[in-house]
């Protein structure tokens, strides 16, 4: 994992998962997009690709589930593995994520460095799928 996209609309989240995967895995680059919509236009110009996205769900412009019908469209093979990392632990919630196949974990904030390991687990297996 070399790239993190961290999509959340708090300044103090932001920084708050920036310090937590920043002491983990200082090698990490950390993307950051304040909404679904401006996430939408970094991703279109970036190469290359995160290989994670941490994606809050109450976001305004564009929220979390607009993000991810827009995004999980792509029929391309570059979609990142996202994680949604929300204060909502509603098991609505977590039903509606788990219908998009791109969601590979539901992370109630804050982040925790155990967390990190978790998704880096989540990017190999990824990776290693595609690479069958």
């Amino acid at each position: 994992m070399e790239t993190i996209l961290v999509i959340e609309d708090d300044e103090a989240d932001q920084l708050l998962h920036e310090v937590v995967i920043k002491r983990t895995r200082p090698d990490i680059k950390i993307v950051k997009a304040f909404d679904g919509r401006e996430a939408l236009d970094m991703l279109a110009r970036l190469d290359p690709m995160p290989q994670l996205i941490l994606l809050d769900i109450n976001m305004p412009i564009m929220n979390g589930y607009e993000f991810l019908e827009h995004y999980s469209q792509r029929d391309d093979h570059t979609i990142p593995v996202v994680a949604v990392l929300t204060t909502s632990d509603q098991e609505f919630d977590k039903q509606q994520m788990a219908k998009f196949p791109v969601v590979k974990d539901y992370l109630v904030k804050p982040l925790r460095a155990a967390n990190i390991q978790t998704l880096q687990d989540s990017v190999t297996q990824k990776r290693t799928a595609m690479s069958l």
